[in-house]
């Protein structure tokens, strides 16, 4: 059930950055907020990673298309999918680590 939210949330984001995606704020939260959420998301095993991945990538698609100088951005765009990507394992990874420790299954936790 995560997963289709999750899809369902990601679709509804796609069409508000598609038609206000020249706003430096939806922008910016397309670009940070979906890998740092999608991270999230899977750390706390709402939705598998492939979902996480597949929704950054989305994003950058949707940004290809968009763009106007799509020939010359080749690098920009796989580098941005390539730190999207690092982004939500990073995220997913902190995620994880902190369950875990909450948890109790990580020494040196404070209580």
């Amino acid at each position: 059930m995560g997963a289709v939210r999750y899809g369902g949330g990601l679709v509804l984001f796609l069409v508000v950055f598609g038609v206000f995606g020249d706003n430096g704020v939806v922008y910016l939260v397309g670009l940070l907020g979906v890998p740092v959420a999608s991270g999230i998301l899977n750390g706390l095993r709402i939705i598998p990673f492939r979902l996480a991945v597949l929704g950054c990538l989305a994003v950058v698609l949707l940004d290809v298309v968009l763009d106007e100088t799509r020939v010359e951005d080749v690098v920009f765009f796989v580098v941005l999918a390539v730190v999207m990507v690092g982004l939500a394992w990073i995220a997913r990874w902190l995620t994880g680590w902190a369950v875990r420790r909450d948890a109790g299954l990580v020494p040196g936790r404070r209580r």
